[in-house]
């Protein structure tokens, strides 16, 4: 079982607000930078969690903290095995 993928464009000046209120929530989402100098995160999101994170990160765009949001394969899945 994996998680979902997210990546999203944050606001510089609300990073830590953003990922505090997330790791706030009970296994809602684990984030990590993917790239500082662009203010790119990436979010796993465990089953049954996603539409909690997703009213959360709509509520971070509606209010300026997010600029770019979206789903995407995750990364970390090996097609190998």
């Amino acid at each position: 079982m994996y998680c979902s993928y997210f990546t999203a464009t944050l606001e510089k000046r609300m990073t830590w607000f953003i990922t505090g209120a997330l790791r706030n929530e009970d296994d809602l989402a684990f984030d990590r930078a993917l790239d500082s100098k662009n203010d790119l995160f990436e979010f796993f999101v465990p089953p049954g969690q996603e539409e909690r994170f997703i009213a959360f990160m709509q509520y971070f765009i509606d209010h300026g903290f997010v600029r770019h949001f979206k789903k995407k394969e995750n990364r970390m899945i090996n097609e190998d095995k």
